[in-house]
């Protein structure tokens, strides 16, 4: 039975993201999970997590910060892919 995988991200899915999850795809059961501002979007991240093995974020954001702290309730992996405005800093251009 392949390991189930939640793809956390925001609703625009860009290529880079598009590719991580077509190869983590063929290898495990992924579940695309779309991250919005709201209470009820915040409850089912919390009861996705309950059924897959691992929580896979793009991005060091409220929703992987929600993410790890749901997973260690109960007790699941997270990755947080880092790269963006969440690792760079570039003040001269007001980024990171």
């Amino acid at each position: 039975m392949k390991k189930k995988i939640l793809y956390i991200c925001r609703k625009s899915i860009h290529h880079f993201k598009q590719l991580d999850y077509r190869f983590l795809s063929e290898k495990y059961d992924v579940t695309l999970f779309y991250f919005t501002y709201s209470p009820i979007t915040t409850i089912k991240l919390f009861m996705a997590i309950r059924k897959h093995d691992l929580a896979f974020c793009w991005f060091g954001n409220i929703w992987s910060f929600l993410a790890v702290i749901f997973s260690k309730i109960w007790r699941k992996k997270t990755v947080i892919v880092a790269g963006g405005h969440d690792v760079a800093n570039v003040p001269e251009i007001h980024y990171g």
